[in-house]
């Protein structure tokens, strides 16, 4: 629990800091903002600073503010009364939303209620449902306003004291990699009657098999510090409980996970694959660009800092860094739309891209847009790229094999057609079925602009656009519902 509130702090120094950084600018001086440092106090600077009115600045304009350091007395306090004051508001703020009326409510639990919880609670509130989000981390949240009839922030504690008193609420807590403790300890104090559907969104066991410990322990132990292996162990031990207890679990894959799952001690009547379904209200229509040279391709979602903290034998697929190099000489041309949650300074986090970028034609990085804004942003290109190389990576097959990424189904709300490395199997099989893209071998890279020219572009669209109208969240979530209305088994 601890770490869970300290994980909070910096949101709310970052915001004791602007209180104090409004008093000291001088009036009428420019809103301008510099903030120094990559730690997660900076981060939230970084996040908070323009909804405050704060423009940021990396020069040295008259009526810039520069903020460094945290140490003063008085800020912590000032942090520490604004988190206190937050949560006595959320306890309450909840307690009457829930009390208000008597129709079906889903609360969404979560470190961040991510963008999979914000379509499913877009489909539930059309189909006559409440919903609300519980955000441990306050910071996370911010991007959840009118997709939630109510957002709150509450730390690990309250939630947990708050739990007894919703035994007619439905609890669709979100668990990601290394952070299954949280809707493990939903599941242990949740009331009798009080059904639960627990979302993984990266399976530890697969992401870390047991069986192949002396491969990822000492790059975890890179990123996540000295106690990373027993915080592994703790986190299986979590996900295996709530695959044994929670009333349901549901998991953004297809049907290829369940005897797998199954192999952990899960039910399979307990099981529900849910992926991240396109929400039709996100959908938009290509503006069909000339098919041949150059061709564009479209990728969107994190890509891992380059880091002492982020080896290449965890993250080095997902940097893109092995994948680039090969489409560029091709003449193909690449935007990358980063995660618009993250706030590092791209400049240190994405130098070698940025390199790149700088060294090639054809290579352009953007900030990442809200899924609302996203797609219409990705009209005018060919398709979209999930196209990785798998060289040294030390990542458990199962998760490469199993995973659905969300990406997909964001490509499909912007209507392109995908490429997708055959290696991700799950999504390849989905994209060969459903004929909306093409499956790229490894060996196939290096000549992947010869096999776009093959390609019939125009068919892929057309069927993206039936596969997506299948496959949106408002026809899916049904599935959902009928887990959310039936007695848990306790």
């Amino acid at each position: 629990m601890a770490g869970h509130a300290n994980q909070a702090m910096p949101h709310w120094l970052a915001t004791a800091l602007l209180e104090a950084a409004d008093r000291r600018l001088p009036p009428g001086s420019p809103r301008r903002l510099r903030v120094t440092g990559a730690g997660h106090t900076a981060q939230a600077l970084r996040r908070l600073a323009p909804l405050r009115g704060w423009e940021l600045s990396d020069h040295g304009e008259p009526g810039r503010l520069e903020l460094d350091g945290i140490a003063d007395p008085t800020l912590q306090t000032r942090a520490r009364e604004l988190a206190a004051q937050a949560v006595a508001r959320g306890r309450e703020t909840l307690r009457a939303f829930l009390d208000d009326e008597p129709r079906p409510t889903a609360l969404f639990i979560a470190d961040n209620v991510y963008y999979n919880q914000l379509r499913i609670s877009a489909a539930l509130r059309e189909r006559g449902w409440r919903t609300a989000s519980v955000c441990i981390h306050p910071s996370k949240g911010l991007h959840q306003e009118r997709w939630f009839d109510l957002q709150v922030h509450l730390d690990l504690a309250t939630l947990l004291d708050e739990l007894p008193r919703l035994r007619a609420t439905t609890l669709h807590t979100q668990g990601w990699l290394n952070a299954y403790h949280l809707p493990a300890l939903v599941e242990a104090y949740r009331p009798p009657g009080c059904m639960h559907v627990a979302e993984l969104m990266d399976v530890q066991h697969f992401f870390f098999p047991e069986a192949e410990k002396p491969r990822w322990a000492g790059p975890s132990r890179q990123t996540w510090g000295d106690g990373a292996v027993d915080h592994i162990a703790l986190e299986h031990r979590c996900e295996t409980f709530l695959l044994e207890h929670a009333p349901c679990v549901a998991f953004t894959g297809l049907r290829r996970q369940i005897p797998w799952l199954c192999e952990l001690g899960a039910d399979p009547r307990r099981l529900l694959p849910f992926p991240c379904y396109p929400l039709s209200r996100f959908f938009a229509n290509p503006t069909s660009p000339p098919i041949g040279k150059p061709w564009r391709l479209a990728f969107v979602g994190g890509i891992p800092p380059f880091d002492a903290r982020h080896p290449h034998a965890l993250f080095g697929d997902a940097q893109l860094l092995d994948t680039l190099p090969l489409l560029l000489r091709q003449g193909i041309y690449v935007d990358l739309f980063l995660n618009p949650a993250r706030t590092e300074d791209p400049g240190r986090a994405y130098a070698p891209l940025l390199l790149l970028e700088r060294t090639s034609t054809g290579l352009r990085l953007y900030q990442g847009r809200p899924p609302w804004d996203l797609a219409p942003a990705l009209q005018s290109y060919h398709f979209g790229m999930m196209l990785y190389r798998f060289n040294g990576l030390v990542v458990g097959r199962r998760h490469l094999h199993g995973i659905l990424p969300s990406k997909l189904f964001q490509y499909l709300e912007a209507g392109l057609p995908v490429l997708v490395s055959e290696q991700l199997r799950e999504a390849a099989d989905f994209v060969r079925r459903t004929g909306i893209g093409l499956v790229v071998a490894d060996d196939d890279l290096p000549r992947l602009a010869r096999l776009l020219e093959r390609a019939d572009l125009e068919a892929m669209r057309r069927r993206v656009q039936q596969v997506r109208d299948r496959w949106c969240m408002e026809r899916r979530v049904v599935h959902l519902e009928r887990r959310y209305r039936l007695s848990p088994v306790d």
